[in-house]
């Protein structure tokens, strides 16, 4: 055993007395063994320098020539022999380690501590160091080669340390990561499967350290965040297009949400993992069962399904809100959750929009009936619906808005590419008001649809998604053309896309089809669902049928089962 001993001097003399009394002896007795005999018998210490600009300052390896143990008062007589090969700082935090303390604020003056355990320790945390300084420039591999040295892992003395396992399955996680696509990179199919095989294995080691970390640890509400973002990543990664598909995007998300739940049920105020949540709930979960199933039979069981998920999902962001709302003059964390918080808003305006459109159907033009239902009780649903859709959208253009100019409206703040790009912005906030536009039949809201279609279409992407194109605006300004009877309009959006690029989206194909049929040019609506009936798309063969069924007098009239494509 040996004394652990701080000091707030600047140096340390050939012979140091240090003496505890009174209220300081009363902090540093319960980390001390009560027996007198135990103490006396001590013959080494190690001193410490405390001040927080002594941290790099070597400790002092000292020899005990005498110790005096009572209930009032530890007095120690100490020789310094030489400076040791840690810092003050290693020793603070091995010390914090050995006593499981909070904070290095907690530690005490004097302790003894069993000098086995306390160097395992030290040498615990020059690993941790190592790993951490190869971190900062993403040495994943170096790591994760480390990490190699103890296996069997389960019989290494790091196996009970959660803080390094946890960072080794950080390596692994990075590692594992597969957002490639996949059918690019790899035309030899063997070595996609070999590169999905590796891929694979790393993510089982990442998921085996992080379960080892929760059972070090129960009441660490990180480590359940970590285990939960494994699955979060991995199902965003089988939703990437061209991306690996050796898994299930269901059975994964629910275990997902399974260890977010138990983080939050220990810390309540995660502002990520509400964030994260819900965007499984909706992003996942809820578009996997409206957008990627084509199970006709089930379709009405499926939408019930989605809506549960959307408004537990919404439920969720607003909890991401609540919290960021109430971090209390933290700027660290209300800087570093700022992001999850604007992405929050602009989910809570996407999904209260998604749920008030869930009847459309363009289909019914086709008949000169309305796309919505105008029953006065579901109208005024929906306008509620959307109202809170706006109130989100209004809210997060005002809180993405960082530049140090003062815009008064609304619009000129929406061309920020913050944390959300303005071109999003701009769409769901017109894509609102043509939807309320569509129920409620004011003309201000087309105006005000008109205005950030327009708007959206001005704003430039930001650099990492600068490619991307805008077609799926252009598709929804024809859409509103149609719904206001401008049919030469919304043909000239969407004709020329096509005759330029023979392939549109399958969704601004399907609005193209549909504005062929109103202008009577059946030729061209007929070549054009066929084309798209033989590419298959999942999300659009049964619409493109139901086109196909209408061109041939098949069907008198639509049925309104499915969420729109709008």
């Amino acid at each position: 055993m040996l004394f652990i001993i701080s000091t707030s001097k600047e140096s340390l003399n050939t012979e140091e007395n240090f003496f505890w009394s009174k209220e300081y002896f009363q902090k540093i007795k319960n980390f001390i063994p009560d027996s007198v005999t135990e103490v006396i018998n001590i013959t080494s210490a190690i001193a410490y320098f405390v001040k927080s600009n002594q941290k790099d300052k070597n400790a002092i390896q000292l020899k005990v020539k005498s110790s005096q143990l009572t209930k009032d008062y530890l007095k120690v007589k100490c020789v310094s022999e030489v400076p040791l090969s840690y810092t003050s700082y290693q020793i603070k935090y091995a010390l914090k380690k050995y006593f499981k303390v909070k904070s290095i604020l907690d530690l005490p003056f004097c302790s003894v501590v069993d000098d086995a355990k306390f160097f395992e320790i030290i040498e615990n945390y020059k690993l941790y160091a190592l790993i951490e300084d190869l971190e900062k420039t993403n040495k994943w591999d170096a790591i994760y080669q480390k990490f190699l040295e103890f296996n069997p892992i389960e019989k290494s003395k790091i196996w009970n340390n959660a803080e390094l396992i946890s960072k080794f399955s950080f390596a692994a996680a990075k590692l594992a990561e597969c957002t490639e696509n996949l059918k690019r990179k790899f035309p030899d199919k063997n070595q996609k499967e070999k590169f999905i095989a590796e891929k694979r294995k790393l993510r089982k080691l990442t998921i085996k350290l992080r379960n080892r970390c929760i059972e070090l640890e129960p009441e660490n509400a990180s480590f359940y965040s970590n285990i939960a973002y494994s699955f979060y990543q991995s199902v965003t990664e089988l939703n990437t297009p061209g991306g690996r598909r050796d898994g299930n995007v269901f059975t994964e998300s629910l275990e997902a949400i399974k260890y977010l739940d138990k983080s939050l049920e220990l810390e309540g105020s995660r502002v990520t993992d509400y964030y994260r949540k819900g965007f499984i709930l909706t992003e996942f979960l809820a578009n996997n069962l409206l957008f990627k199933n084509d199970d006709e039979n089930n379709r009405v069981k499926k939408i019930e399904e989605a809506r549960k998920y959307i408004l537990s999902g919404i439920e969720s962001f607003e909890q991401a809100v609540y919290a960021f709302e109430n971090l209390i003059d933290n700027e660290f964390d209300i800087k570093k959750y700022r992001k999850y918080y604007i992405k929050s808003l602009y989910h809570l305006a996407q999904n209260y929009l998604q749920l008030s459109k869930a009847d459309f159907n363009i289909l019914n033009l086709l008949y000169n009936q309305s796309p919505v239902n105008k029953n006065k009780e579901a109208v005024e649903q929906k306008i509620s619906l959307l109202e809170k859709a706006e109130y989100f959208i209004d809210k997060c253009i005002e809180q993405d808005y960082n530049r140090n100019k003062t815009e008064i409206f609304l619009i000129d703040k929406v061309a920020v590419n913050n944390f959300m790009p303005g071109v999003y912005k701009a769409y769901i906030k017109a894509l609102i008001n043509l939807f309320t536009f569509i129920n409620a039949d004011k003309n201000k809201h087309s105006d005000t649809a008109k205005d950030y279609f327009q708007k959206a279409l001005e704003i430039s992407f930001p650099k990492e998604i600068e490619n991307q194109n805008k077609i799926f605006v252009l598709e929804k300004i024809a859409l509103q053309n149609i719904i206001e009877n401008k049919y030469d309009a919304a043909l000239n959006l969407l004709e020329p896309l096509y005759k330029s690029k023979k392939l549109l989206p399958a969704y601004a194909a399907y609005t193209l089809a549909i504005i062929y049929l109103l202008k009577n040019l059946q030729e061209k609506a007929e070549e054009l669902i066929e084309k798209y009936i033989k590419l298959g798309d999942k999300n659009f063969k049964n619409k493109f049928m139901k086109l196909k069924e209408y061109c041939t007098n098949k069907i008198t009239k639509p049925t309104v089962t499915s969420v729109s494509n709008a």
